[in-house]
């Protein structure tokens, strides 16, 4: 059946042209791959060559292929021929609408669709289409059987879900799942939208709302939403360019929080220490964080205004190379910071400090935490004006996270939870998250939290007691030696006391 369903796409691709004859061969003949004129702006890139050399595994397709970036990879060929299961039983769900009405569709929107990939698609027409028609109706058909996976009720159902081996095995939808997140795995919103208003006429919007909610599971993202409701999508829909955007858009920041601040003046200042052990400028992973192009020209201006009045040496730093930090959580704890997890929040992202207390929702470090919240950021530094709030969250974490022994202070005060297998295994995933990233953590929804943590630490009293902790009681057999001198030093004034009151009055 699937054979027999292949060869009539191609025929009739072939006969889309009007005459008859093969269309890829008429296409080369006609236009020998002349570049193709882009009607749009684009909206599915792929990840800059600088982002994905970090970890090029989180950006790879594990199972299925969607788009045209990575189709025809021999490993994912296993799901390309599945693809037209799909694509069979899609048909099945409209007995008025016939084949050649989908290409048809399909073919109306292929500028538009060509528009949304950066790249020069070296892809004739017929091509094009039939990688849109399987790709596309793959992802609605998914969609629709993840929404009924666990409200199975007709037996025509059960048996589509019992006999598809996605579906069958729990680790092929998972992955199936991960891969549809992936931003270089993506395929325009508005033709899933579209293909799903013909199964679902009238009801585009209304289905893809809940369709889309089901898919958002908690099972990918790094903490838990409390409710992604209706008024957390994008509204409308069609604003979203694909699934990873549509995504990014149900984890905004909670909107209650105040604006970010200005930007910080452009000034030479001398290094502070808050709180940390070294006293120069120490080589964090999270210093490999990229400047934006106006921070580097502005610091060459003011580098040439000011190279002859100041002597920059190893104690001064030009602050605006170097994204705002904060101490890790270890150090945070020594200069009397409580650290404490967020109970009431449907964000991951609402973290807060205020008067002493830094609150942060409960966390969850998957092994897929990783991919997830990379494609998140990288979709963040090609959409700017969609907001950095995934990327100052991973910021703060990567500050916070210096070391195993902070994971497991989180640990105990229950804010993060993982399985991971070893708190090293997170702070080496939180350490590289912003690995050739531009951060502007200012600028973002914590910027109030990256402008206060500071100014807590650099407190007198703050410091001392940092410095108490870190000196003298940071080893608990000191914090021993110091309770029996204090205990010895009370007892021998004891005693003197006593003496001279048995002088005075014998």
């Amino acid at each position: 059946m699937n054979n027999t369903l292949e060869k009539n796409v191609l025929l009739l691709l072939d006969q889309m042209d009007g005459t008859g004859g093969s269309f890829p061969e008429k296409m080369k003949e006609d236009i020998q791959w002349k570049p193709w004129l882009r009607t749009e702006k684009p909206t599915i890139f792929r990840v800059p060559e600088i982002i994905r050399g970090a970890d090029p595994d989180a950006y790879e397709p594990n199972i299925v292929s969607l788009g045209p970036y990575h189709r025809g990879k021999p490993r994912l060929q296993a799901v390309d021929k599945h693809k037209w299961h799909y694509l069979e039983h899609f048909l099945s769900r409209n007995r008025y609408m016939r084949l050649e009405d989908y290409l048809d569709h399909i073919k109306s929107m292929e500028d538009r669709a060509r528009s949304a990939y950066a790249e020069e698609l070296e892809m004739d027409s017929s091509e094009f289409i039939k990688m849109m028609l399987l790709d596309g109706c793959f992802v609605v058909e998914f969609l629709i059987r993840v929404n009924n996976r666990t409200e199975v009720k007709e037996k025509e159902e059960r048996v589509v879900h019992e006999q598809d081996p996605i579906f069958s095995s729990h680790w092929a939808e998972y992955y199936v799942r991960l891969d549809m997140l992936l931003l270089e795995n993506q395929l325009p919103l508005f033709l899933v939208r579209s293909l799903l208003g013909l199964v679902a006429p009238d009801t585009a919007d209304q289905s893809l709302k809940p369709l889309a909610l089901k898919f958002f599971g908690a099972d990918f993202l790094p903490g838990r939403t409390k409710r992604i409701t209706d008024d957390r999508l994008p509204d409308p829909v069609l604003r979203s360019h694909h699934i990873l955007h549509l995504l990014h858009a149900c984890i905004n920041p909670p909107r209650h929080e105040p604006p970010p601040p200005p930007p910080s003046k452009w000034l030479l200042l001398p290094k502070l220490s808050i709180g940390r052990r070294e006293t120069k400028q120490q080589p964090r992973r999270h210093h490999g964080c990229l400047p934006t192009y106006g921070s580097m020209s502005r610091y060459c201006c003011c580098c040439r205004r000011q190279q002859n009045q100041y002597k920059i040496d190893d104690d001064t730093v030009f602050t605006p190379l170097t994204p705002a930090t904060i101490p890790c959580a270890r150090e945070l704890k020594e200069a009397g910071v409580a650290i404490r997890r967020k109970k009431v929040t449907d964000s991951f992202l609402d973290i807060t400090f205020i008067d002493g207390r830094l609150e942060i929702p409960r966390l969850r470090a998957y092994n897929v935490s990783n991919a997830i919240l990379r494609n998140l950021i990288a979709f963040e530094q090609l959409y700017p004006d969609r907001g950095t709030h995934v990327t100052d969250f991973a910021y703060m974490m990567d500050c916070l996270i210096d070391t195993p022994e902070d994971v497991a202070l989180l640990r105990e005060e229950g804010i993060l939870v993982s399985a991971m297998g070893s708190n090293k295994a997170v702070t080496v995933m939180f350490n590289n998250l912003c690995k050739r990233v531009v951060v502007e953590p200012k600028k973002g929804h914590l910027g109030s939290v990256f402008e206060d943590i500071p100014k807590h630490c650099e407190r007198r009293a703050n410091r001392w007691r940092a410095t108490l902790n870190h000196t003298y009681f940071g080893n608990p057999w000191t914090i021993i030696s110091v309770i029996a001198a204090i205990s010895l030093f009370l007892l021998t004034i004891t005693q003197t006391v006593l003496a001279i009151v048995t002088l005075v009055h014998p």
